[in-house]
């Protein structure tokens, strides 16, 4: 894998660096998906409690997420 295969990110909160994730994009196309997602300036939300089977495709419209339809 080379160095083009592997995207880095900073967590920031509050001015600060709060973690970093690495995703290696080499051929896989959820991981691609992945690190378009995270160029993209996220919102990110904890779904541990909420529903553990959200999955790309899914919705949120504020408050709930929504399985993909069709």
């Amino acid at each position: 894998m080379s160095k083009n295969d592997i995207k880095t990110y900073a967590i920031v909160v509050d001015n600060e660096v709060a973690g970093r994730i690495m995703v290696a994009i080499s051929g896989n196309q959820d991981a691609t998906r992945m690190a378009a997602a995270l160029s993209s300036n996220p919102t990110i939300i904890d779904t541990t409690e909420t529903n553990p089977e959200i999955d790309f495709g899914w919705s949120y419209d504020g408050s709930d997420f929504t399985p993909p339809q069709g």
